[in-house]
């Protein structure tokens, strides 16, 4: 019989896990992201790294329009438009976003 110390832990995905798998998608590294959006890198990397846990709402939606992500799901783990779906409770790998022609 399998206790309650034995079952694996699912990982907590908090925002600062949805903006950097979002800034990811986008094939945007810290610095580019921090560019398109003017909030400061090192804010960027204290949200991913969970060390700020609160983001500003306009932040998110920054975030979201730069990197063509549902802001909802940046937001809350779900999405409620037909645009872009990412998993809510699912690690995948993301694939880059075609580049512009």
């Amino acid at each position: 019989m399998t206790t309650h110390a034995e079952l694996p832990t699912v990982p907590v995905l908090t925002v600062g896990w949805r903006i950097r798998m979002a800034r990811e998608f986008a094939g945007l590294d810290q610095a580019e992201l921090a560019e398109r959006t003017q909030i400061a890198r090192n804010t960027i990397s204290n949200y991913e790294n969970g060390a700020t846990t609160h983001v500003k709402p306009l932040y998110l939606r920054q975030i979201a329009l730069v990197t063509g992500v549902d802001e909802a799901w940046l937001v809350h783990g779900i999405t409620v438009t037909g645009g872009f779906r990412f998993p809510a409770t699912t690690l995948v790998t993301m694939p880059r976003a075609p580049a512009a022609a």
